[in-house]
């Protein structure tokens, strides 16, 4: 029921984990992150309202099926009550801010609804995810990609486009929406800085 717009906190891959300190409704969507109720052991299924009571802790130790996606979102009623910055309540890490503080959560940070909700909301239930699950691809198999020249490959210095092409790469956890980052050998770099386009 909250409204289009309205703050909720975004996990991907894994999320941390959360010590709840007043009774109330989170609302689970997106991938399965594995959220676990510490104390009872009870399973937080995404695609569902579930009713937590202050004193539990909750975790989302990494994606548990093998349906696609790797970003869970949790929202509380009426969504996270933070600022709202330039039209939007969302954070932008690279800009520092809005959110809180514009960084990541930090222990100790509270996230505060902006509304109660009617506890009979519990349980309900929405459309679970669509699309086919994931083929079966043995973890952390390696995947050839392809790079594609870009207007400034002529800024490179020589031998960087070998250098890429020729290592072998690991995707970082640093990866955000702006881009995958990858773990490597270092490249020769060029002078300067590219332009976003």
């Amino acid at each position: 029921g909250n409204e289009p717009g309205a703050a909720a906190l975004e996990m991907t891959i894994a999320g941390a984990t959360r010590a709840i300190r007043r009774t109330g409704l989170v609302a689970l969507a997106g991938a399965d992150l594995g959220g676990v109720v510490h104390e009872t052991g009870q399973r937080l299924q995404p695609g569902a309202v579930h009713l937590l009571r202050a004193g539990m802790t909750i975790a989302f130790p990494g994606i548990a099926s093998d349906l696609p996606g790797c970003r869970a979102y949790l929202a509380l009623p009426g969504g996270i009550d933070v600022r709202e910055v330039l039209g939007s309540r969302s954070t932008s890490l690279i800009g520092s801010f809005g959110g809180i503080g514009g960084r990541p959560l930090a222990p100790g940070d509270r996230l505060r609804p902006t509304r109660t909700a009617d506890a009979g909301l519990a349980g309900r239930h929405w459309p679970g995810p669509t699309g086919p699950p994931m083929p079966p691809e043995p973890a952390m198999s390696p995947v050839v990609i392809r790079v594609v020249d870009g207007p400034d490959l002529a800024r490179l210095r020589g031998g960087a486009v070998d250098a890429l092409a020729g290592a072998e790469w690991r995707a970082s956890v640093r990866s955000d929406r702006m881009g995958i980052h990858l773990e490597g050998p270092a490249l020769p770099v060029s002078t300067g800085e590219l332009v976003s386009r």
